[in-house]
């Protein structure tokens, strides 16, 4: 039963990864809303470059196929539930994932026409925010929380490895608290989009020293380094580019290095030099909160930061096989689906 409804639609249309290596667009009837819940529909999903590719591809651990995808989705309040007292219809917000995903399994499930989600699980947001801009809050958010993690201060000298969508929005970031930020990048389109975002200093990092680089820039090495490659054998060559400890009395504080990336490999460090030259703080930094999305949310809504500045495709949900081929292969680097 709902309270608040213009329309409420029969069906939903849903992209569903019906086996690795297959995407397709399909429609499945929607059910009546239940208590707290919230009847949203969406503008734009967005793709996960890292975890949902993996999905894509049959080697993400625990996918369950046939599967509806994705947790990067904002809509607009379609219905509502008698109880739900804090969201009216036209309402923007970040959804995130659906609760309903029909006959199929669950990863998420935010590539849907319409989302149901409880409203307590609902971001707010302001109805003038670029859905595009807005869309990219979950995975903003994972770079926030790495940032905030190191705990990064006005003038600390931050590098970043990796300019990926995580690497380059913790770059981003890591400018607006203050950091003086170093990015390193083998890519060039990925290097010129973190210039053209505001990133002073982008290096590819193949065949030189970046130590030696930032020493230049600076006089001394990194503050914190955020490793955002998500590859297990690069930690070591990243904690290279903090100052080494040294022994003068009183010891300098330790260099932080945040571990962002999504990891595959084992992790493995050698305790000579990496960890008694530098005695470095690790601190790995998994996915985001609420807090964080909030925090998040505020910065793109203030024109802080902003996830557009990474190029982008824009799909329609019928064009889903192409635009995750198209990612898988290095095509885009950032694909959206836009569903109005």
């Amino acid at each position: 039963m709902t309270s608040q409804a213009n329309e409420i639609p029969k069906i939903t249309g849903a992209i569903v990864f019906t086996e690795p290596g297959q995407a397709r667009y399909v429609t499945m009837p929607l059910p009546e809303l239940g208590p707290d819940q919230v009847l949203l529909r969406t503008l734009v999903s967005g793709v996960s470059t890292g975890t949902e590719t993996r999905v894509f591809s049959g080697t993400q651990v625990g996918s369950q196929y046939p599967l509806i995808p994705g947790y990067e989705n904002i809509g607009v309040v379609a219905a509502t539930a008698p109880d739900v007292t804090e969201f009216h219809l036209g309402d923007l917000a970040y959804v995130g994932k659906s609760l309903w995903v029909g006959p199929y399994h669950s990863c998420w499930g935010a590539h849907v026409q319409y989302a149901i989600q409880y409203s307590h699980d609902l971001i707010p947001l302001g109805t003038d925010l670029e859905p595009l801009e807005g869309v990219g809050i979950k995975t903003s958010s994972i770079a926030f929380r790495g940032v905030n993690r190191a705990k990064v201060k006005q003038g600390e000298i931050v590098a970043v490895v990796g300019l990926g969508l995580i690497g380059h929005m913790a770059a981003q970031i890591a400018v607006h608290f203050g950091g003086r930020v170093v990015g390193f990048e083998p890519d060039p389109e990925r290097r010129k989009a973190a210039t053209n975002a505001g990133i002073q200093h982008v290096f590819d990092p193949t065949g030189i020293s970046g130590y030696q680089k930032i020493v230049e820039l600076f006089g001394r090495g990194a503050d914190v380094v955020i490793d955002a490659t998500g590859a297990s054998a690069l930690l070591e060559s990243s904690i290279g580019l903090l100052e080494p400890k040294g022994w003068q009395s009183p010891w300098p504080e330790s260099g932080r290095v945040v571990m962002l990336g999504s990891y595959t490999n084992s992790v493995s460090i050698h305790y000579s030099p990496w960890l008694f030259d530098y005695e470095p703080i690790l601190l790995p930094s998994r996915d985001s909160d609420r807090s964080d999305m909030e925090n998040t949310a505020q910065l793109i809504n203030d024109g802080f930061i902003n996830p557009t500045k990474i190029p982008y495709k824009v799909f329609k949900p019928e064009q889903a096989q192409q635009a995750y081929e198209g990612i898988v292969n290095k095509e885009f680097s950032r694909v959206y689906f836009d569903w109005r």
